[in-house]
């Protein structure tokens, strides 16, 4: 028993250290993403597994590291590319539903007046209207204060109202001037 587990003794020691190592390459990997790092300790692993040193999966994982590195860091970014050209033009979509009204505006301001048109063209007489009535008789008026009156001899009759006479029945006094005397030049110097 004791040469039985004396003899599992190297090899049991050898995939401890193999844990280990895969430990390692696992926290390298985890905590640096360097890929020289983990392939170079990829490599190492290998290494061993091909001189005997290392046996059991340890070396299957190892050579799977050194085919398949992890990815390094990420890179600086490149160079923007050339613009490429312009692309064919899409089918139109289909038209959208047609929106809700707007509220509606403000009033504007109110414009000027208009100029004044012109006249219109004048009516057409109207009828003629019914006659009137006649009219109530007027009161009868003041006898007149006087007249005068020329006769064809050249005399002038002047007739003043007298003055204490009653409107109903006025009383005049006349007189009369003498007529012209002959001025046509038959006298006694003729």
């Amino acid at each position: 028993m004791a040469g039985g587990l004396g003899r599992w003794m190297p090899s049991l020691t050898s995939a401890v250290v193999a844990a280990l190592i895969v430990g390692a390459i696992v926290i390298t990997f985890t905590m640096a993403w360097q890929q020289d790092q983990a392939s170079t300790l990829a490599e190492q692993v290998k290494t061993e597994c091909d001189r005997g040193r290392l046996v059991g999966p340890i070396c299957a994982q190892a050579i799977q590291v050194a085919a398949n590195p992890l990815p390094g860091p990420q890179g600086d970014p490149g160079r923007t590319g050339d613009r490429g050209s312009t692309g064919a033009a899409g089918t139109p979509g289909k038209d959208g539903a047609a929106g809700r009204d707007g509220v509606n505006g403000k009033d504007g301001v109110a414009g000027k007046d208009g100029a004044d048109g012109r006249n219109g063209l004048p009516g057409k007489d109207g009828t003629d209207g019914a006659a009137g009535k006649d009219g109530a008789d007027g009161k009868d008026g003041a006898p007149p204060s006087g007249w005068s009156t020329t006769h064809s001899d050249g005399s002038v009759e002047t007739c003043v109202r007298d003055a204490d006479s009653p409107a109903a029945t006025p009383t005049y006094s006349c007189t009369t001037s003498e007529p012209p005397s002959d001025t046509s030049g038959g006298g006694l110097l003729g």
